[in-house]
């Protein structure tokens, strides 16, 4: 700023001085002839021709007398101006240097406060661009203005944004890898068992059996017993094998309008106690997409809702929209919704509402797993009495993407 203010000064001293030179070279040569003593002697020979006149010509006297004294008045007038003309001078080159000095002042007055804002603003911007670096997204706002400052500010916020968005996504699937892993470290280490455990209680029983009949009864309800828990064990692991082997979506484009009137037709009666109502835009939207795993998804959604419901009725809506080159799929429920504890964890796996033995708490989990693969997302809306709200993104396909017969 020391700078700007010594540069302003400079500059305003040095077109003062140039503006002095040039309007001395200007103006001096018409004052000079504006006040030239020759024009007086002419008005004062016009004054004594004047007075003849009017004594050879009486009946033009008065239009005499009157020319006579009005080229007096501009005579005195001059010859007060010639005896003043030096302070008349200087007085006239103070009053316009002050107000050209005053306008340069004004000018750099309002250009030093621009740049002093300007300094701020980017001071501001290097604040965010460190914490941005230091993975603080929590930016200050910048004063709303289209010059360049401004967006570039706008963009290190959508920037900030972007980056906020991907990287809760890198770690949300950096968590799930690791799930993952654990998933089928554990459904390996108890499938050999349980397989050993079920082949053995089978030979136990067929040897009791061969032994008397006494205790038949009793050894075939005890095998039925722990079969029912093995099937439990082993339905068990079959969801954390599931969960560890999770393929690459195989995409390919489809009109989802077309692919969620399908959806509504044929799982419009697999919920006894739940409707699906869809709204769809007129226009065909198309997204590349891996059908049977993105109906997976709308099924997680849509069993968990009709759990949601237990006994009473209710209507699953299906709305589809197209938001900022995203396919937008509104699910929502007329559900009880679900605790508040939950909303934040609701993607995380083993995470469930239900009682202990229905469901591994693994849908929601997948679902986004699965939305993140076609580079889009699962979001939770909202979650109360009235209901609970989901919001799953899918990037739209090029328009010259052939959809498939």
């Amino acid at each position: 700023m020391r700078t700007q203010l010594i540069g302003s000064g400079i500059m305003i001293l040095v077109c003062l001085f140039f503006f002095i030179l040039a309007q001395k070279s200007l103006s001096d040569p018409w004052i000079e002839l504006a006040l030239d003593r020759e024009v007086n002697n002419l008005l004062a020979e016009s004054m004594v021709l004047q007075r003849k006149l009017s004594e050879h010509e009486p009946e033009n006297k008065a239009e005499y007398r009157a020319l006579y004294e009005r080229t007096r008045d501009k005579l005195q007038h001059r010859e007060v101006l010639l005896t003043t003309r030096d302070a008349v001078r200087v007085r006239y080159y103070w009053i316009l240097v002050s107000t050209v000095a005053a306008s340069l002042l004004l000018i750099a007055g309002l250009q030093f406060l621009y740049l002093r804002r300007r300094n701020l603003r980017l001071q501001l911007l290097q604040r965010n661009l460190e914490k941005l670096a230091a993975g603080d997204f929590n930016l200050e706002t910048l004063p709303g203005e289209k010059d360049v400052v401004g967006r570039i500010g706008a963009m290190i916020q959508a920037s900030a944004e972007v980056m906020q968005t991907n990287r809760k996504r890198l770690r949300y699937l950096e968590n799930l890898e690791i799930w993952r892993d654990s998933a089928r470290r554990i459904a390996h280490e108890i499938r050999t068992p349980l397989t050993a455990i079920r082949l053995e209680l089978r030979q136990l029983v067929r040897a009791a059996l061969q032994n008397g009949e006494s205790s038949a009864q009793v050894l075939e309800d005890k095998q039925q017993s722990i079969l029912e828990e093995l099937a439990r064990l082993s339905e068990f692991t079959d969801a954390f094998s599931s969960f560890a082997k999770l393929q690459t979506p195989k995409r390919k484009p489809q009109d989802l309008t077309h692919f969620l009137e399908e959806f509504a037709a044929i799982y419009e009666s697999a919920w006894t106690n739940m409707g699906v109502a869809i709204s769809l835009p007129p226009e065909a939207v198309v997204v590349a997409v891996d059908r049977r795993m993105f109906r997976q998804v709308l099924v997680n959604l849509a069993n968990n809702s009709a759990k949601a419901l237990g006994a009473r009725d209710g209507v699953l809506e299906i709305v589809l929209d197209v938001r900022d080159g995203m396919a937008v799929i509104e699910v929502g429920d007329d559900g009880p919704g679900m605790p508040e504890e939950m909303r934040e964890i609701v993607f995380e796996p083993y995470v469930t509402g239900n009682p202990v033995g229905e469901g591994m708490g693994l849908g929601l989990a997948i679902s986004r797993k699965i939305m993140l693969d076609h580079d889009g997302d699962i979001e939770l809306i909202s979650s109360h009495v009235g209901g609970t709200c989901f919001h799953l993104y899918l990037p739209l396909a090029d328009d010259s993407a052939g959809l498939p017969d």
